[in-house]
């Protein structure tokens, strides 16, 4: 499948279809609810993206994906992850946006902060 909405689609499919494999479905939907939805989003994006490129571009794509999750760009949700499960111990964070279907635009997580493109060539 192309987008995580569609995963998540076809796994609900796989849960009400009471094979062996509905148990599975049920988990991974759980998981993937719980999940952060721009996490999601970026994960399936970089792994489309990585599959098409060089190592040294996915050395460049991985940098910027995590300097813009744990800047402004990220919108704090790195440090909500951070403290539902290291400082609080909750396992319960608030993310963002409640769902995959609230995040509109992720490119912005794949450019290079401004700066360091020195640290590449």
């Amino acid at each position: 499948k192309d987008t995580v909405e569609e995963i998540l689609e076809e796994l609900e499919k796989l849960k009400a279809s009471g094979s062996e494999a509905a148990e599975f479905a049920e988990e991974a939907i759980d998981s993937m609810t719980k999940a952060n939805p721009v996490s999601l989003k970026l994960a399936l994006e970089a792994q489309k993206r990585g599959s098409k490129s060089t190592l040294r571009e996915c050395f460049e794509m991985e940098f910027a994906l995590i300097a813009n999750l744990v800047t402004q760009t990220g919108g704090g949700d790195f440090y909500e992850g951070i403290r539902a499960a290291l400082i609080d111990k909750d396992r319960n964070p608030k993310w963002s946006l409640k769902s995959v279907s609230d995040v509109e635009e992720i490119d912005k997580y794949f450019q290079l902060p401004a700066g360091v493109d020195e640290l590449f060539s």
